[in-house]
């Protein structure tokens, strides 16, 4: 009776860990400052606005990056832990003496995510995110909105793609697990940037824009991934790299 018990506790928590995580997070400053959102490297918005809205994130644990428009107020980093699904959290960027903290301020269903159809993670009784500071300064960008696809064939799992890139025992395994996934599957700019966000290194997340910019054609979606990194010799290479292309 008692393996029988075990036996079910333990497939309950492996579907838990299998279900998708798919949020939304807002990010709004009270004083009115204009910021710059980053997650996981990755610049949300191009241009600073006082409200940051993003949809979709299905990864369960964020770096977060904020820099304001104001050159004398100091970055903020953060960790955010998201222990839900199917959540739009809000938070707000509070200043204290010098320094801003993003606090917890709400959270909501994301709409029509409640159906039946779509598997929900089981609720967890802690806060719906957590934020503990970080340290780390090595954070590219890239174009979120741009829509463009690559290749030919539709993924079948997202999130299958992610694991098996980050599941890779080097920095190395994981570029080339990545470019080749490139070959056989379709993925937007958005999923793009996601893909990026798991590497370590700024020159590995270069190496994999130029392998995605080296497989399409469109200098739209080109210039959306040059434009977006934030180190201007970075996206000087990239530029370089995609002129020797022509």
């Amino acid at each position: 009776m008692k393996l029988r018990y075990f036996l079910i506790i333990f497939c309950i928590a492996q579907l838990g860990l299998k279900a998708q995580v798919i949020n939304n997070l807002v990010v709004f400053c009270n004083e009115g400052e204009r910021f710059t959102l980053i997650l996981n490297g990755l610049k949300e918005n191009q241009t600073p606005e006082t409200n940051v809205r993003v949809e979709g994130l299905d990864l369960k644990v964020y770096k977060v990056r904020i820099i304001f428009e104001n050159p004398k107020l100091k970055e903020h980093e953060t960790t955010l832990t998201f222990y839900r699904t199917g959540k739009e959290c809000v938070f707000a960027l509070n200043k204290h003496g010098k320094k801003h903290t993003m606090d917890y301020v709400s959270e909501k269903e994301i709409d029509g995510f409640l159906n039946p159809a779509v598997p929900q993670t089981p609720v967890v009784t802690n806060p719906p995110i957590e934020a503990q500071v970080i340290t780390s300064n090595t954070l590219t960008t890239v174009d979120s909105n741009a829509t463009n696809n690559i290749t030919t064939t539709e993924a079948p799992s997202f999130q299958t793609t992610l694991t098996n890139i980050i599941s890779q025992p080097t920095e190395a395994d994981k570029l080339n697990t990545a470019v080749g996934l490139l070959e056989n599957n379709t993925f937007s700019i958005s999923q793009i940037k996601q893909m990026l966000s798991v590497f370590s290194t700024e020159q590995t997340r270069l190496a994999f824009a130029k392998q995605v910019c080296a497989k399409i054609k469109d200098p739209t979606t080109h210039t959306a991934i040059m434009d977006a990194f934030i180190n201007l010799a970075v996206k000087q290479e990239l530029q370089n790299f995609l002129k020797n292309k022509k």
